[in-house]
C-alpha cells in the first residue's frame, strides 16, 4: 500500500476478518492515512468482532467501490474480486496454493501487476489462474525504485503476494527485535 496505492487513498476494505485482516488493517493505517475501514468475511459475526474492535464497517455484501485499496486474505478457491475501478489498488494475499484464488484471471489480465516473486505467483498465486496477465515487476523492484509500481492516479493496481520466506524471516526478527 505504501508503493502501489494513490497517495490520497483514504479508504480501506478488507475482505477476511481473521487474524490476517486485522494485521492488514493496522499496517495499512501505518502506512496511509486511513479514514474509513469496510470489512467483509463470509462470516458476518467475525466481520462484525473486527469492525468493533478497531472501528471499521461491515459490508454485508462485497464490493469494492467505495474502497481506494483493497485487501484479500480469505482461503477462497473461487474468484471473487470481478471489478476494480479507476485508481484502486487491490493487495492480493491470501492464494497462497495452486488451489486458492481470490482475483478474477480478466481484472488481472486488464491490470498493473506487481508480485512478491513471480516463479512463485506463476506457480500458485492467483496469478497462477491468469495466464494472459502481464507482470510489471516485482515488489523489490519497485521499492529499489528501478521501476514504477503506479503509471498514474487511474491505473488499477493488483498486488499478487503468496509471501515469501524472506518476509517471514524480517517479521520474525523485527517481532523479536521489539519484545
Amino acid at each position: 500500500a505504501k508503493y502501489l496505492a494513490r497517495a490520497d487513498a483514504k479508504t480501506l476494505l478488507v475482505s477476511g476478518c481473521g487474524n490476517q485482516g486485522r494485521v492488514s488493517v493496522d499496517a495499512v493505517r501505518r502506512v496511509r492515512d486511513i479514514r474509513r475501514v469496510l470489512l467483509h468475511d463470509i462470516d458476518p459475526a467475525r466481520a462484525a468482532a473486527l469492525a468493533d474492535e478497531i472501528g471499521g464497517e461491515v459490508l454485508r455484501e462485497f464490493d469494492t467501490r467505495g474502497a481506494d485499496i483493497v485487501v484479500t486474505c480469505t482461503p477462497s478457491r473461487t474468484a471473487f474480486v470481478h471489478e476494480a475501478h479507476a485508481g484502486q489498488f487491490i493487495a492480493a494475499v491470501g492464494a497462497d496454493s495452486s488451489e486458492k484464488q481470490e482475483i478474477a484471471p480478466e481484472l488481472l489480465a486488464s491490470s498493473a501487476v506487481i508480485v512478491d516473486d513471480l516463479e512463485q505467483c506463476r506457480a500458485f498465486g492467483d496469478l497462477h489462474h491468469a495466464p494472459a496477465a502481464t507482470v510489471r515487476s516485482t515488489l523489490a523492484e519497485v521499492v529499489r525504485g528501478t521501476v514504477r509500481g503506479r503509471l498514474s492516479d487511474d491505473e488499477v493496481v493488483i498486488f499478487d503476494s503468496t509471501g515469501t520466506a524472506l518476509q517471514d524471516v524480517a517479521a520474525a526478527a523485527l517481532a523479536y527485535e521489539r519484545s
